[in-house]
């Protein structure tokens, strides 16, 4: 799996995508707040629209807990949202 570690946003919202195994649930946080969660479609395809963020730096992470309730380690990546122009 290919992702970014760092990424700047002027959207407060912005939509993470994703794949992983079909029925699994995805969850992401913001430091140590979820976020929210989604599941995962028959596809492997996710996709989740944070709510509105605050501008500043975001530490969001991602798990998977797949069906048989395994939880995968953390992907990290830090998200700035910087105020529209």
């Amino acid at each position: 799996m290919r992702y970014l570690n760092e990424f700047t946003s002027k959207d407060a919202a912005p939509v993470l995508r994703g794949t992983a195994e079909a029925g699994g649930v995805v969850t992401i946080y913001d430091g140590t707040t979820v976020l929210g969660s989604v599941t995962v479609g028959s596809d492997g395809a996710w996709s989740f629209t944070t709510p509105t963020l605050l501008a500043g730096t975001h530490p969001l992470s991602v798990t998977v807990t797949d069906v048989a309730d395994n939880v995968s380690p953390s992907i990290n990546v830090s998200l700035t949202v910087i105020n529209k122009v």
